[in-house]
């Protein structure tokens, strides 16, 4: 096996050399990234374009918001939702969410996405043991 470009491994991997190691230190990789590729990021204009991280931020800030709200509610929940989704591009959005009763302007929505993600930590730390 040829070692790939950019990449470095400890001595004894797979790695193109003969020497075999069975230390844990030795089983585990390391990769460097390659200059090249340090600015990747940069010709992709829809992470600085048009508030794309922050209008993806706050997309899924307003669906957790929805989620919780239909999955502990019921039928004037689900009908809100639908009220939303019908709106279309009717208004601006934070006004579309702000009559669902979803306040994009105030710090709750982004604490309950930060608690729910917290939430699922929790259960994978638990599941790992």
């Amino acid at each position: 096996m040829q070692p790939q470009r950019g990449a470095t491994y400890p001595p004894g991997t797979p790695s193109g050399d003969s020497t075999s190691c069975h230390s844990c230190a030795c089983r585990q990789r390391k990769v460097a990234i390659d200059p090249a590729y340090a600015v990747e990021w940069a010709y992709i204009p829809h992470f600085y374009n048009s508030f794309y991280v922050y209008q993806y931020a706050t997309c899924i800030s307003a669906a957790s918001y929805f989620a919780h709200a239909i999955l502990t509610g019921g039928a004037k929940e689900r009908d809100t939702y639908l009220t939303v989704l019908k709106a279309g591009g009717s208004a601006y959005p934070t006004e579309i969410l702000q009559r669902a009763g979803l306040d994009m302007a105030s710090p709750a929505p982004y604490r309950a996405v930060i608690a729910t993600f917290k939430e699922t930590l929790d259960q994978a730390e638990a599941l790992i043991g």
